[in-house]
């Protein structure tokens, strides 16, 4: 039994079709999802393979399929790769004036962490929660985050104690014309739709027939730098295959293909990297920091389904001398307690198995950047943090093959 980790660059060819689940039928719009799901992606490259297999799918083929697991996608854009902005990170519009008189705009950090309550205020928290307080405290209209910060951005931010002494505040910008950030291609947001109407011509009279008009919302692959070029939105994902050397891995080491991805059959082109594998790396200074101090933060990279609705079925209420939240972190020896959460309203899942031919049920997921609190009750080894870093800790083990619940780790 052997574990290849491998690289697959997915490049899309025309705008993808990412379905909210949304009915879909002749005369109705085809919605998008801002960000295609890691289920889309997985099953698409599952089929790929099992065509390119030619030995039917079978049960035991789909066993093996199955089994693939893969960690992303995510964005890939000039040799950058791009997580989900965390929910802890709160932007401000500032506003300035020079001497003489010209005004300008720019952006503000803050930052959400537990805090107390003042006396006289509380709130319906669970009791092992603290509330997720603003940092500076300061009454002000959010602005709308970007949708994804590079590698080397999200490592400063899991790595801010202090948002005053950090030097993220300078670097932010923000662009009040059109409403997009931009930081030396560090923070993009999520890609233009793009709406295409489809209709059918009736060759003898040279209209459309009737019911035969539908529109379709697809993502736009492709985005403008600082200087307004445009550059393609490619995606990375990292594939750990605990299959054998067999076929299976043969067609996987060897993908170099084009196949639909999404719906109405989008086409990208599936590539295997050999040269890209530092990428999926913990940041020392991440693992330095972790060891170092004793309260720990985790990010959500893709959106997660636990057994407890927002809280992972890993995590036990203890009723003793006082309520507390603990529980061990997946794949490691490291004990926790749950401090404080920040997270948003549920997102549904839902989609179509073609192993059952039949719906699959709705499922509520947590959305991705949401930001969990911890203490380290224990002490903490250099594999452990390596081993937690991008991997799933949603509580099914087939939701872990297929990239649900992958998280990043900071301190706070």
């Amino acid at each position: 039994m052997t574990k290849s980790p491998k690289t697959i660059k997915i490049t899309p060819r025309d705008p993808l079709v990412a379905r909210d689940g949304r009915p879909f039928s002749e005369g109705k719009r085809m919605k998008s999802l801002d960000w295609i799901r890691p289920s889309v992606v997985i099953g698409s490259l599952r089929t790929l393979v099992g065509k390119l297999n030619q030995k039917g799918f079978n049960k035991n083929t789909i066993k093996e399929l199955k089994d693939i697991s893969i960690t992303g996608p995510f964005p890939y854009v000039n040799n950058k790769l791009y997580f989900p902005t965390p929910l802890d990170m709160v932007l401000k519009e500032e506003g300035t004036q020079n001497s003489e008189g010209e005004k300008s705009t720019y952006t503000s950090i803050h930052q959400l962490k537990p805090g107390k309550y003042n006396e006289g205020e509380g709130s319906t928290l669970p009791r092992y929660l603290s509330p997720a307080m603003l940092y500076p405290k300061e009454q002000f209209k959010p602005l709308k985050r970007p949708a994804f910060c590079s590698k080397n951005q999200m490592t400063q931010w899991l790595l801010t104690k202090d948002i005053k002494t950090s030097e993220l505040n300078k670097l932010l910008q923000y662009n009040k014309k059109d409403g997009s950030f931009f930081n030396n291609n560090n923070v993009i947001n999520f890609p233009k739709k793009e709406e295409r109407i489809h209709l059918k011509i009736c060759p003898e009279s040279g209209s459309a027939e009737e019911g035969k008009l539908f529109s379709s919302i697809g993502l736009d692959m492709n985005i403008h730098d600082n200087n307004g070029d445009i550059l393609p939105l490619e995606m990375l994902a990292k594939l750990d295959t605990d299959i054998p050397q067999n076929e299976l891995f043969k067609i996987i080491s060897k993908l170099n293909h084009i196949h639909p991805c999404g719906g109405e059959r989008r086409l990208v082109k599936w590539n295997i990297c050999n040269n890209l594998e530092k990428i999926w790396e913990c940041p020392k200074e991440i693992q330095e920091a972790i060891k170092r101090e004793k309260k720990l933060r985790m990010v959500l990279a893709t959106p997660a389904i636990f057994e407890n609705g927002w809280l992972p079925g890993w995590l036990t209420i203890k009723e003793e001398h006082e309520t507390k939240c603990i529980g061990t972190i997946p794949g490691t020896e490291i004990e926790v307690q749950l401090v404080s959460v920040v997270n948003e309203r549920w997102q549904p899942l839902s989609g179509w198995s073609y192993e059952r031919n039949k719906p699959k049920p709705i499922s509520r997921m947590v959305p991705a950047g949401s930001v969990y609190f911890f203490k380290i009750t224990n002490s903490v080894s250099d594999e452990d943090i390596a081993n937690m870093w991008l991997q799933s800790v949603c509580d099914d083990t087939q939701l872990k093959k297929d990239g649900f619940g992958l998280s990043l780790w900071g301190i706070w």
